[in-house]
């Protein structure tokens, strides 16, 4: 998964590191020595079509993944909240409807709710 997200950063900010390992640079950015190939092994039309597909596969599976984690996202929110018989059914709907609230951070604001 963090190699995926390290593949889609556009930032020009990871170039700005001194004291990056040099294998770890290269890996985002080429080397600075190096110049771009040049391939004229047929013509472009025909390596057209197998660019153009190849981000379709990766658009998929990153789309599962993120529906996976999700999933697993609100299910565990879910078992959570069930423990205490729709006692916090306000809290739960609320933790449920941010995208960004993960299961620890809805345990705390559960806690927190518990603790008034």
């Amino acid at each position: 998964p963090a190699v995926k997200a390290m593949a889609c950063i556009q930032s020009k900010r990871t170039e700005e590191f001194k004291k990056m390992p040099e294998s770890i640079r290269n890996m985002i950015t080429p080397p600075r020595n190096s110049a771009p190939r040049v391939q004229d092994d047929g013509p472009a039309a025909s390596r057209t079509p197998v660019q153009a597909a190849a981000p379709v596969v990766d658009e998929n599976s990153i789309r599962a993944q993120v529906l996976a984690e999700q999933k697993a996202r609100v299910n565990g929110i879910n078992d959570l909240f069930a423990m205490f018989g729709g006692r916090y059914q306000s809290l739960q709907a609320q933790c449920l409807a941010d995208p960004e609230c993960s299961l620890e951070q809805a345990r705390e604001k559960l806690l927190n709710e518990m603790g008034r």
